[in-house]
């Protein structure tokens, strides 16, 4: 993901990062 979507939406990183396994 893109730093900026990183920092804009730590919550919802998050959930992706779980989401894919990362």
């Amino acid at each position: 993901l893109e730093k900026g979507f990183r920092f804009e939406y730590p919550e919802l990183r998050q959930a992706l990062e779980s989401f894919y396994g990362e």
